[in-house]
């Protein structure tokens, strides 16, 4: 069928000023005949260039109602220019699609669309709901980047043969979407039996982690595999375009996109209605103990441990920043968070207090730009689950040393300072000035004095 487009396609470049310097990106906008000034639209974004399949395909539904008015913007890769007289520009696809960062999506949403709208008079829903983002291959991993770094702004997503691939860290997104509580995103995914295998890994491995990690954490989402095909060969057919906007757009005038389910393993912690408020708090300090044997205190990169009668007995000095210590359920062994470690370790106690021996106890997950790798707080519960704040994410810690939930910084904070949990299963999260309070459910209580039984001991548990 043809793909031909009514209205207007805009073609220009655009030079950021904010976060790429020096680096121009091609784009083209179009604008159906129906979408004026005064009609607000959709909006469908797509990368390498625009998809004139998909725009034609959304203009095929919305005639048909099957899909909103879409204005359609497709972005190529930028070209980042040389700054010195024989120096050689630079191609920018893959510091752009393959990193998994905020970045690129940043620049889309806050430099490069404001002013496209101002440019060419465009009426953009504001709605997330509103917004869908496409691409093949790298632009596929780009376009669930997109809708997970700026879940504020895009709802649905279209990847064809996503490459989850060791380029940009990519290979460690299907695992860590096994592990996050979901975002409310509506996927259409789609790979093919011959494709590229490299250095980088296979793609054909990399699109099925991504649908099974998709399925396991209880996302909103359809796949489809194409058998003697190749490497997004349905990226550009008019004819799937349709069938994929068909399901993406499906009950778009009166269904909002919602997280309805999470995880087997998620759920035993969160209700997915069941999010962040504001609150005021008060946090204590987890870099003392108070024990039986004295009071054990973190220092920098010291662990000290101060006697009944005033004695001080260094236990070690092996750390550079260590942010939290508490005791095991059991009360045998300290963890152990040092903001620049990439894991949180584990000390061994003996009866006099001190310690028998130091061991990595669990390896944390970590973005791409990241400050501090390691723990800026934890705290603990009866059960011995650590709740470790990184700049990922809460980190869900079970007693056997494994992450195996992943709960999201209130309000799209960077970071989490400080923790708290509560008798009653109230998680308290301190991000910047502003606290945040979260109700979590069959959990055990905070930690207290006595001692407990550790749950979760096993891979399986």
């Amino acid at each position: 069928m043809s793909s031909e487009l009514s209205g207007i396609v805009y073609e220009g470049t655009f030079e950021s000023f904010k976060y790429y310097l020096n680096a121009v990106f091609p784009y083209y906008v179009h604008v159906p005949e129906y979408c004026g000034e005064q009609k607000e639209c959709a909006l469908i974004l797509t990368h390498d260039g625009l998809n004139r399949e998909e725009a034609a395909a959304a203009e095929f539904l919305y005639r048909s109602g099957g899909a909103p008015a879409c204005i359609t913007i497709g972005i190529s890769p930028g070209t980042l220019r040389a700054t010195t007289q024989n120096g050689t520009d630079r191609n920018l696809r893959m510091n752009t699609y393959d990193l998994s960062t905020e970045r690129y999506a940043d620049f889309v949403v806050e430099e490069l669309l404001p002013e496209l709208t101002k440019k060419y008079h465009l009426n953009l829903s504001a709605s997330a709901d509103m917004h869908l983002v496409s691409g093949g291959s790298s632009g596929g991993i780009c376009a669930w980047n997109f809708a997970w770094h700026r879940n504020d702004f895009f709802h649905r997503v279209y990847a064809s043969s996503p490459t989850f691939s060791a380029m940009g860290n990519g290979e460690d997104i299907p695992f860590l979407i096994r592990k996050y509580e979901p975002k409310p995103i509506r996927v259409f995914t789609d790979y093919s039996e011959r494709e590229p295998d490299d250095y980088f890994g296979s793609s054909l491995v990399a699109a099925i982690n991504f649908e099974k990690a998709l399925c396991f954490a209880g996302y909103d989402f359809k796949s489809e595999y194409h058998p003697g095909e190749r490497h997004c060969s349905r990226l550009n057919n008019y004819e799937y375009a349709v069938f994929r906007l068909l399901y993406l757009w499906q009950n778009w005038k009166n269904e909002p996109i919602m997280v309805k389910k999470v995880s087997h393993r998620a759920e035993k912690l969160i209700d997915p209605g069941n999010s962040w408020m504001p609150v005021q708090h008060t946090f204590p300090s987890h870099k003392t103990i108070q024990t039986e044997k004295g009071i054990y205190r973190a220092e920098g990169d010291k662990i000290i441990l101060t006697l009944y009668n005033g004695d001080e007995i260094l236990l070690t000095k092996e750390f550079e920043d260590i942010s939290a210590i508490v005791l095991s359920s059991d009360q045998w062994r300290m963890y152990i968070g040092d903001k620049k470690r990439r894991c949180i370790y584990a000390a061994t106690l003996a009866e006099d207090g001190t310690f028998n021996g130091i061991y990595v106890f669990a390896s944390l997950h970590v973005p791409t730009e990241f400050r501090n790798p390691g723990v800026l707080d934890f705290c603990i519960d009866s059960g011995d689950r650590l709740y470790a704040a990184t700049e990922l994410g809460i980190q869900c810690v079970r007693s056997y040393g494994l992450v195996d939930v992943i709960l999201l910084n209130p309000q799209r904070a960077s970071a989490v300072c400080k923790l708290h949990l509560d008798e009653d299963g109230r998680l308290y999260a301190s991000s910047s000035d502003e606290a945040y309070v979260r109700q979590l459910k069959e959990i055990f209580p905070a930690q207290s004095c006595s001692v407990s039984t550790p749950k979760q001991s096993g891979y399986y548990d």
